[in-house]
């Protein structure tokens, strides 16, 4: 009797689902094959590869080890370019990266920050971001990440400016390294990021919103109960914040003597005769350089357009033209759209808070991250400038409406998570942060919150030193990268370094992670 049509559709299908059964068979097959002759500890990775990921081990502090290749290796490693290092362009441009996919729907889908019960309680296996804006704190950060390095607990891979190129290697590789981890196969990665902007790349600040934070949060969601990835933000009182940017940058460049070929880049005429006169040019700096599309570059400007006339400089008016520039520099105003956006920003990171509660922030940090040794000392303190006539904060409040509104969302949100956290802010008060500041001691001549802080047993110097004195680099067993300093790379002038013994360097000059010391 011939098979019906039916019949013939259900053989049919049946052998084509064994078909692409077999396929893929074939195709695990060969990617986990034991290649010929392989060791044993290549077999027990082939193994490990095909079994369930099992939990992650019980948090352990990784015990500090010597890098285990060989001096030639780390040297040449350390002397090649930088991954980070900007390129020169060759040739025609590339494609632009494909769109990311749209976000899901932030009713049923969307990433939220970790609960206060999860923060509460971090693994050993950590990634944390921090935001940095201008002024607000962010240096002093930097050095306390810094001095988490030399003492041998994290790694601080990428300069705050990163680029596109670094940024996607630094995340493949991550999310390979914490894979491992959970898989029991290496030691816990803890890895510090800071983004900023401007050195030796701005992609990593200008593309915070759409590109690093998401890349951040899509690796929370993957290794969430296995490691802690968080990220952190500080603001300032607007007022402060200019004064203190007024006397960092904008001062020395009002007092620039006059150059004829070069008007727009120094001298009271391109930049203003006093900090009134300069302020006025650059409303809402912090909120700009969150959002950091919003001319960030134009911050630094002088405001005014300067000629000669007569055989002096001579204003024209303002330099900066609402759409005139185009790009990023099209506008320097926030719309109602842009403050959606900066809204959202600040209710996606883990912490919140503000320069003015920064010994706060640090109690936090390390409640949040399982950061260690919080001991620290303000950098750049001291540095204010003194009032010309024309600070008053009514002239700074007419122009940071936005910034304002930063800093009291940061202020109100920084009170909840406390709660969230330690039960009441009264209670964080008497039982944590009295005594962190009561510990305050002197110590070369600097004032340390916390206390004096741990020797590190580890230095960054320039790897030209530490090769002609034939030193042997380390490598620590939480970093993910092959040198865990390139943030010291930034600030060594883009000079290679490496990570030696302090004990085996006491004559090299240390380039970075000293600051605390």
């Amino acid at each position: 009797m011939p098979l019906s049509g039916a019949r013939w559709f259900q053989i049919t299908i049946a052998a084509a689902l064994i078909i692409v059964s077999a396929i893929a068979c074939v195709r695990i097959h060969a990617q986990h094959r034991i290649p010929r002759g392989a060791s044993e500890a290549t077999i027990e990775v082939h193994r490990r590869a095909l079994e369930p990921a099992p939990r992650a081990p019980a948090a352990v502090a990784p015990p500090l080890r010597r890098y285990s290749n060989t001096r030639t290796e780390i040297f040449r490693r350390a002397a090649a370019p930088p991954m980070f290092a900007p390129q020169e362009p060759s040739g025609p441009p590339a494609p632009p990266p494909a769109p990311l996919p749209p976000a899901p729907p932030p009713t049923t889908q969307r990433t939220e920050r970790s609960s206060a019960s999860s923060l509460g309680a971090p693994e050993a296996c950590a990634l944390h971001v921090f935001r940095h804006v201008s002024k607000a704190g962010g240096t002093t950060v930097r050095f306390f990440f810094d001095k988490l390095v030399t003492l041998g607990e994290w790694e601080y891979p990428l300069p705050y400016g990163a680029s596109e190129a670094a940024w996607v290697e630094f995340v493949k590789t991550w999310r390979r390294e914490a894979r491992a981890y959970a898989r029991g196969l290496r030691d816990a990665p803890k890895t510090l990021v800071e983004v900023r902007g401007h050195m030796p790349d701005n992609w990593s600040a200008r593309h915070f919103l759409d590109r690093v934070l998401p890349d951040v949060e899509a690796l929370r969601d993957e290794f969430r109960g296995s490691c802690s990835v968080t990220t952190s933000f500080l603001t300032r009182d607007p007022f402060s914040q200019y004064k203190s940017f007024y006397g960092y940058y904008i001062k020395k460049m009002q007092a620039k003597a006059v150059d004829f070929e070069r008007l727009n880049e120094g001298g009271e005429a391109a930049f203003g005769a006093n900090f009134a006169e300069w302020a006025v040019n650059v409303p809402d700096m912090q909120t700009r350089e969150l959002l950091h599309d919003k001319c960030v570059p134009q911050m630094r400007e002088g405001g005014y357009e300067v000629r000669p006339t007569m055989g002096e400089p001579t204003r024209i008016g303002k330099r900066w033209r609402e759409g005139a520039r185009g790009g990023d520099c099209d506008s320097i105003t926030i719309s109602d759209e842009d403050w959606t956006r900066v809204e959202d920003a600040l209710s996606r990171f883990d912490v919140v808070s503000t320069m003015e509660r920064f010994n706060e922030f640090m109690l936090v940090l390390g409640r949040v991250t399982g950061m260690k040794h919080l001991q620290y000392s303000h950098s750049n303190k001291g540095r204010e400038t003194s009032d010309d006539g024309t600070m008053r904060p009514d002239v700074i409040a007419n122009i940071t409406t936005h910034d304002e509104a930063l800093h009291a969302y940061a202020d109100k949100a920084f009170d909840k998570l406390l709660v969230d956290l330690y039960g009441s802010v009264d209670a964080f008060k008497r039982d944590e942060y009295q005594p962190y500041v009561d510990a305050t001691a002197q110590h070369n001549g600097k004032s340390f919150v916390g206390g004096i802080p741990e020797p590190s047993p580890y230095k960054w110097v320039k790897a030209t030193e530490a090769e002609a004195q034939g030193l042997t680099p380390v490598q620590l067993p939480m970093w993910v990268m092959p040198n865990g300093g390139g943030q010291a790379w930034a600030y060594a002038g883009g000079d290679p370094v490496v990570m030696v013994r302090r004990d085996e360097a006491e004559s090299l000059r240390c380039v970075k992670g000293c600051t605390f010391d």
